[in-house]
C-alpha cells in the first residue's frame, strides 16, 4: 500500500478498497491460519488509513455530516441488505454498526 499512498498524496486524492472476511473478526475452529491472516489484513487497512493522513489542508478527524448521512442511507437501503453487525468507518473516525 505504500506505493498507492504515495501516488494518492501526489495527486491529492484516491481510494484503496480492501476486502477481507468475517473470520478476521473472531476465532473459528479449524481455521487457525486463515483467521489471523484476515485479521492482519483488516488491521493493515486501518493502519494505512491512519498513516495515510488527511489530504493537504484537510483534517482526517472531522466527519462531514453529509458523508455520515450517506453511509446511514446506504446501510438502510436494499444495496446493503447483506450488511449485518458490521462497523462502517466514515472518515476513519466514526463507527456505525
Amino acid at each position: 500500500m505504500k506505493h498507492e499512498l504515495r501516488q494518492m498524496r501526489k495527486q491529492g486524492f484516491g481510494h484503496i478498497v480492501n476486502t477481507s472476511s468475517d473470520v478476521g473478526l473472531g476465532a473459528m475452529a479449524n481455521f487457525s491460519t486463515y483467521c489471523p491472516s484476515k485479521a492482519g489484513s483488516n488491521i493493515l487497512s486501518a493502519c494505512a488509513a491512519s498513516e495515510g493522513g488527511a489530504p493537504e489542508g484537510g483534517d482526517a478527524s472531522v466527519n462531514d455530516v453529509d458523508d455520515v448521512a450517506c453511509a446511514v442511507l446506504w446501510l438502510c437501503s436494499d444495496d446493503a441488505s447483506r450488511i449485518n453487525g458490521n462497523d462502517v468507518s466514515v472518515g476513519g473516525r466514526l463507527g456505525i454498526t
